[in-house]
């Protein structure tokens, strides 16, 4: 993500990722065919894939990465398939480790998640709206979609701890980024994230990629390999 609109060529983002401390890279939606080539010959490593990968425009010309794996048009399910097949291609041929795909979605009212934020960021989260648009959101979730865990746990849902419980034994990787109030994908060591209690659930071994939005500013990723390193998540 930080790479986005910063460099005109990959070759400087990988330097530059180099110079920070970060030992590989992971190619995401925003990656062009050309960039893929830019990135092979550097001298750092892809360990993983953000499909969709490369980014291509759909027949109907919309981007792929705005396409979800769950539509309900059978023709659009195809050509989304296709492009996640494409990114299997890629990650093989680039000997990546790991392949970030996002499952699809279900139809909700997001109106009522933007209410529980609006509470929690003005510190109502004892008010009765609160415990109201709570518990109408939540019996929209069973059984469907989750919060991230951050905002999860912010907003008052489960904990991190339940959740990573579940899946320790079945984590093949992470994306690392910390959390700030209910804004997500900062800098790691520059929000409210516990990286000591995630030390204990992060199986040895796994692929972790650091992703930081594009509007952190290089200030912001100065240190962050020395900080995971610190906590015991980076090697």
């Amino acid at each position: 993500m930080w790479a986005k609109g910063r460099f005109s060529h990959m070759a400087e983002f990988a330097a530059k990722a180099k110079e920070l401390g970060f030992i590989h890279l992971e190619a995401n939606a925003s990656i062009f065919p050309r960039m893929i080539s830019e990135l092979l010959e550097s001298t750092v490593s892809i360990s993983s894939i953000h499909s969709p990968c490369p980014a291509v425009l759909s027949t109907r010309g919309i981007s792929a990465s705005s396409l979800s794996l769950s539509p309900l048009d059978e023709s659009e399910r195809i050509e989304v398939v296709s492009f996640t097949k494409q990114t299997i291609d890629l990650a093989s041929n680039v000997s990546a480790k790991a392949i970030v795909l996002h499952m699809g979605e279900v139809p909700i009212d997001l109106s009522l998640q933007d209410r529980l934020y609006t509470f929690c960021t003005k510190s109502n989260t004892q008010t009765k709206e609160y415990i109201q648009a709570k518990e109408e959101f939540v019996y929209q979730l069973i059984s469907q979609v989750h919060p991230y865990l951050e905002v999860q746990q912010q907003i008052g849902f489960s904990s991190h701890g339940e959740w990573l419980l579940w899946f320790k034994h079945r984590m093949s990787g992470t994306h690392l980024h910390d959390v700030l109030g209910l804004s997500d994908h900062q800098a790691p060591g520059k929000g409210d994230v516990n990286w000591e209690m995630l030390t204990t659930y992060l199986p040895p071994g796994i692929v972790k990629v650091c992703e930081i939005g594009e509007w952190n500013d290089e200030d912001q990723i100065q240190g962050v390999v020395n900080f995971l390193q610190k906590e015991g998540i980076a090697g």
